[in-house]
């Protein structure tokens, strides 16, 4: 999940958005000149200005999103160790004298798959964020 929410299309900075919307409020103060000045009709003035206030209620809606995306990744990372936590908890104490057979049904549960590599490097993976495996399946990675 955490990984989901730091993938670059997920992540946006708040900062572009913020320089949006100033943008634009400095192009509404421009046409209330431009107004004030005589330099354009009322009607020209009412039709840009609900553009521009159109396009800074998207921009405002887009600042939100962000925040609420950056606000839930650090929400995320404060709860990660709570989550491993409580996952570890879910298994049972006893694991030394479960048979072969349930351990290794816990060790499918936890999508636990341990590689054992030529130099004796036993290399251990683990999750819940990834697909779980077909039984008798094993995934590989290239190295």
């Amino acid at each position: 999940m955490i990984e989901n929410e730091r993938a670059p299309s997920a992540v946006e900075d708040e900062a572009p958005w913020l320089r949006r919307i100033a943008e634009i409020d400095l192009k509404q103060e421009r046409l209330l000149d431009l107004r004030l000045d005589g330099d354009i009709t009322p009607e020209q003035f009412r039709a840009r200005s609900a553009e521009l206030k159109d396009a800074r209620a998207a921009a405002q809606d887009q600042l939100e999103a962000a925040r609420s995306r950056l606000s839930r990744l650090k929400d995320l990372e404060r709860r990660k160790d709570a989550l491993v936590s409580h996952y570890a908890a879910l298994v049972p104490q006893g694991l030394d004298e479960l048979s072969p057979a349930e351990k290794n049904q816990i060790y499918n549960m936890m999508n636990l798959r341990v590689f054992a590599s030529p130099n004796d490097t036993l290399i251990a993976d683990w999750g819940c964020n990834i697909s779980p495996l077909l039984p008798g399946s094993f995934r590989t990675r290239g190295t």
